[in-house]
């Protein structure tokens, strides 16, 4: 919130800004990544260390993170866990206890960033048990801030996590998500926007199966050599994942693939280290620097998506078509676009896609308003009748159905429709104050006078108006 309100003083709403901000981050977190794979090869070469950076660069998975503007919380958390880990490395080979500062610091800046944070110290942990070497002095201080930043978090937002709301029952869900992450680590596609879960696809299941035991059968010759790309690298895919997993627990679980661009770079680790041990196969090297093209290309495909709210919410309704939450979205992109016939027919399919009955009695309402400001009385009172069918009581409708009948200047059916408003719901402002008008309209002023008093005490109370 802090980098956001910084970018709003320094350029408002300008969103090409957000997005070059977003960019420069990525391109930070890429060089970052190109220096801890260097200093983490026995050879210090170059080439290996650029391929991986390069392909943490262009990995169409990040797509997502650095196209949306509020996914700026990924590449930042990222440049912040990045330079802890490089300044922690620094202080392990000079004992410079300045670096230790640093790192601490770019710790706790990670952890007010996003609480993917909160596993990294074992990744530290990981790297010195790798090089032999106790950490448990040095990992110290990240518990105490571990502690004082729960304390702080339990201030701010109440008593902590709500165990009540994961099921164990949905543990097969969160292993077949964590195999769907790792597929598309390798095999980036399809890349949808799910606002849930996506359909189960055993294919891609398959692939992550597959790749998850060929990382294991790496793991464990890497562990006799104690070489640390490959090992490290699994353990930074697996730590930085760990927080996002639990929401596959949830009633209704979620999917999002952005969840992925930290743990990226556990992958971007591990081909490092495989690139040496394809020197002298032609066709292997080719055929590695041809994925990265195809990396590459699918990024900027894939970024098209992005161009604007109407593209992006169609786009995330062909991944969840059978969702409300897009067809909302859809519907307001096109309210602000002033499209408000195409808007009030989202809300509609919005409503009859809606699980929770509120829910549908808003996108009915929404869509009611939609058509009446069009003069489409007949869909509008059609609207309001659905969600009077199934709530006789709401107050909201019955003033809507009364708005509708004062455009057809029914003055007197107006009267009852408000007045049955008002019935449900006495503190309904916008029923009295239209009650007070269509009195006057009819010449009836004591009982105009009657609910314009009315309104006059709702609107100076603290009953906020309907």
């Amino acid at each position: 919130m802090l980098v956001l309100n910084l970018g709003y003083q320094s350029w408002a709403t300008n969103a090409v800004a957000y997005h070059a901000l977003n960019i420069a981050l990525h391109g930070i977190n890429t060089i970052l990544l190109f220096y801890i794979i260097l200093g983490l090869s026995s050879g210090r070469e170059t080439v290996p260390a650029f391929f991986g950076a390069l392909l943490f660069a262009v990995h169409p998975v990040h797509v997502e993170s650095i196209a949306w503007i509020a996914g700026l919380t990924d590449p930042l958390v990222s440049i912040f866990l990045l330079s802890n880990f490089l300044l922690y490395r620094h202080y392990l080979l000079s004992g410079r206890i300045l670096y230790a500062g640093l790192a601490l610091v770019c710790y706790g800046a990670g952890l007010m960033s996003k609480e993917v944070a909160v596993f990294f110290p074992a990744v530290l942990i990981i790297h010195d048990w790798i090089l032999s070497r106790s950490s448990l002095r040095r990992i110290l201080p990240y518990l105490v801030l571990l502690v004082v930043y729960f304390i702080a978090r339990a201030i701010a937002l109440g008593d902590g996590i709500a165990l009540e709301r994961f099921h164990f029952s949905n543990l097969p869900t969160l292993i077949e998500y964590f195999l769907r992450y790792i597929q598309l680590l390798v095999f980036p596609w399809p890349l949808e926007f799910y606002v849930g879960g996506p359909s189960s696809n055993l294919p891609a299941i398959g692939i992550g199966a597959l790749v998850m035991l060929a990382g294991l059968f790496v793991a464990a010759g890497a562990y006799r050599n104690r070489d640390p790309l490959p090992l490290l690298g699994a353990a930074w895919f697996v730590i930085t994942l760990l927080p996002a997993l639990p929401i596959a627990l949830l009633e209704d679980p979620v999917f999002a693939i952005r969840v992925l661009y930290l743990p990226s770079a556990g992958l971007a680790l591990v081909v490092a280290w495989l690139y040496p041990r394809m020197r002298g196969k032609v066709l292997t090297i080719r055929t590695a620097w041809g994925v990265l093209l195809v990396f590459a290309v699918f990024s900027i495909v894939e970024i098209s998506d992005w161009k604007d709210e109407v593209t992006f919410h169609l786009r995330a309704i062909e991944s969840n078509p059978e969702s409300a939450v897009p067809y909302e979205g859809l519907a307001r992109a096109y309210e602000r676009n002033g499209n408000l016939n195409k808007a009030a027919e989202s809300y509609l399919r919005a409503a009859a896609l809606a699980r929770e009955e509120n829910r549908r009695l808003i996108y009915l309402e929404d869509a009611a308003v939609l058509f009446g400001q069009q003069g489409d009385i007949t869909n509008s009172e059609h609207s309001y009748r659905e969600i009077l069918d199934r709530d006789p009581q709401h107050s909201s409708a019955w003033v809507g159905m009364g708005n509708n009948a004062w455009a057809r200047n029914d003055m007197q059916r107006a009267i009852e429709f408000y007045l049955k408003a008002y019935d449900a719901n006495p503190n309904n402002y916008v029923a009295s104050y239209n009650l007070s008008i269509a009195y006057q309209k009819l010449g009836n002023y004591e009982q105009a006078q009657y609910f314009e008093n009315i309104a006059r005490r709702l609107k100076s109370s603290s009953t906020p108006p309907e």
